[in-house]
């Protein structure tokens, strides 16, 4: 199956010498590097382990922090290669089999550690800027949420820099349970929502190094979207986001490429469930045709004939109202074609429906109950 993917590529560079945190977790993170030495572990391993040796939420992101920066490296040749596409499953277990990784597969395995542990926690997709420079390529990072507040981790420049073509392995505290604040000038997700701001930076801000104080510090309720985002299904999110990403002052021309893998995800997911839809319904058609056409008909056989003719109606209402209220992004999948497709098969099914309601009830007689 087609999937469309955006390439989560950073090149990061810094000084050999970083302003670090105090790091109040040396117990932890001695006990962490101890209790994982195995050559190899797959995420259920790792999260059992890290789960039975430390109970705080602080604890666990902890672990799984210093674990994956301690023991994945930054793929270099992977920034000239194009990566294989494939489920966010198959890039954990990769990442964890290789222990090479570039962002998408740090934050991968530290959003989906979190998740096994029972902390909520989110992969975040953007851009960043050193030196005021904003890169080219996309960058992913994470948030998790501990004890109500949310916090954001980077785990690819919390494990070392780039220098050339080498990567440096060096833990950098600064990308360890930040502040989201505190990453805003060098961090921008594409979505605002993760900036967990009432005031959030929008994306001219950020590319002109201009930050606005006459801007509302209420002007966006991050909680209550946020809230509403977790209800939605994956179609929606990706709507959600993209509308949040095309709002006046956010969209910005380096944000064009995220924005278009987005729109391509919700066009393919879109058509994914207008095909579904739309073979259902010509299967359901087609069976109860195989009984018409062998006159297969009988009082036994009334209501499996019925639900057969009545589902293949709705599935095609449903592929209908899916062609008539979506709005498309591209022309890559001949929408007219299938349109015409469609109505031929509904205005059938419709007739279809209308046959088998003459045969088991000719008079159009109302069935008493």
């Amino acid at each position: 199956m087609k999937r469309f993917v955006l390439l989560l590529l950073s090149i990061f560079y810094a000084a050999a010498s970083f302003a670090q945190k105090s790091v109040p977790y040396a117990a932890v993170d001695k006990k962490v590097i101890q209790l994982t030495q195995k050559q190899t572990m797959t995420l259920e391993e790792l999260a059992k382990i890290i789960s039975q040796h430390f109970t705080t939420p602080e604890e666990r992101t902890r672990a799984a922090f210093v674990w994956l920066t301690e023991n994945i490296v930054y793929d270099i040749q992977a920034l000239y290669l194009t990566p294989p596409i494939g489920k966010n499953k198959y890039l954990v277990e990769q990442t964890l089999k290789t222990k090479k990784a570039v962002c998408e597969g740090y934050a991968e395995v530290f959003q989906t550690l979190c998740n096994r542990m029972g902390i909520k926690a989110y992969m975040v997709t953007g851009y960043t800027a050193v030196n005021n420079q904003i890169s080219s390529q996309a960058h992913a990072w994470c948030a998790a949420q501990l004890n109500g507040k949310w916090f954001l981790f980077d785990p690819t420049w919390g494990a070392g820099y780039v220098t050339g073509k080498t990567f440096t392995k060096h833990r950098n505290e600064q990308y360890f349970k930040a502040d989201p604040a505190s990453l805003a000038p060098t961090h921008l997700p594409s979505d605002p929502l993760w900036q967990f701001s009432t005031a959030p930076i929008t994306g001219r801000e950020f590319a002109t190094g201009v930050f606005s104080s006459s801007k509302p510090k209420n002007c966006f309720q991050f909680k209550d979207t946020l809230a509403a985002y977790e209800k939605l299904d994956d179609l929606g999110r990706l709507v959600s986001t993209v509308r949040r990403m095309e709002a006046p002052g956010n969209f910005q021309p380096f944000l064009g490429n995220h924005l278009q893998s987005l729109k391509q995800q919700i066009d393919y997911q879109n058509y994914l469930a207008l095909s579904t839809a739309y073979n259902q319904g010509i299967d359901l058609l087609n069976q109860f045709l195989y009984y018409r056409n062998n006159m297969l008909f009988g009082r036994k056989r009334e209501a499996e004939l019925k639900t057969l003719i009545t589902t293949s109606v709705c599935n095609f209402q449903s592929a209908k109202n899916k062609l008539d209220t979506v709005k498309w992004h591209s022309n890559k999948y001949e929408i007219g074609s299938i349109k015409d497709n469609l109505s031929q098969a509904y205005a059938m099914a419709l007739d279809q429906q209308k046959f088998i309601q003459r045969i088991y009830n000719p008079l159009g007689l109302k069935k008493k109950n």
